[in-house]
């Protein structure tokens, strides 16, 4: 399997129980989630820990989440989001300085420069390469990934139809962020 070959690449082994450990110490991943995901985090903490990881879930309420993850005291964060492919939305949650961003680390400002150029491109098939080369550049960090895609459905009748730009995303359809390192 590749991640295990990446793991052990790095120095990782597998120990007592087939448990991953790190200079014979098991690695214990730190997965906060606010309380009202719990049936969510509690299979995502079980996943983990059918691939040998230990892992320490807290479910908090959201003024001590906020706070947990402003001081970067986690290892992995689930929480529900999405920026619907707006490159403003995109701008926002991959940069901005918010606790809910990504804050991705973008040295040098390629990652901005992509998503300021996609927003500004008229041309269909430019906006696609530069989502392109910008999902390519985000999944080499991989800061966060979508793991549940919702299903939106919508009723309307022949007088009122749903609009969809063209090359464009719109409720139901995934974002970049979200598949796109599955395919790659």
């Amino acid at each position: 399997m590749q991640a295990d070959r990446l793991f052990e690449e790095e120095g990782w082994s597998r120990g007592a129980g087939a448990l991953w450990t790190v200079d014979g110490q098991p690695v214990q991943l730190r997965l906060v989630a606010e309380g009202r995901y719990r049936r969510s985090a509690t299979v995502l903490a079980e996943q983990l820990e059918s691939y040998g990881f230990a892992v320490d879930l807290k479910l908090l309420e959201a003024a001590t989440l906020q706070e947990q993850v402003q001081a970067d005291d986690f290892d992995l964060l689930l929480r529900p989001t999405s920026t619907i492919g707006d490159p403003g939305a995109i701008l926002s949650r991959v940069l901005g300085r918010s606790w809910t961003s990504d804050r991705f680390p973008d040295e040098g400002g390629e990652v901005r420069a992509l998503i300021e150029s996609q927003a500004a491109a008229t041309n269909p098939e430019e906006r696609l390469a530069l989502l392109h080369r910008f999902e390519a550049l985000y999944a080499r960090e991989l800061p966060s990934f979508m793991l549940v895609n919702p299903l939106w459905a919508s009723a309307h009748n022949d007088r009122v139809l749903p609009a969809f730009l063209p090359n464009g995303v719109a409720s139901g359809i995934p974002m970049a962020l979200h598949k796109s390192m599955f395919f790659r």
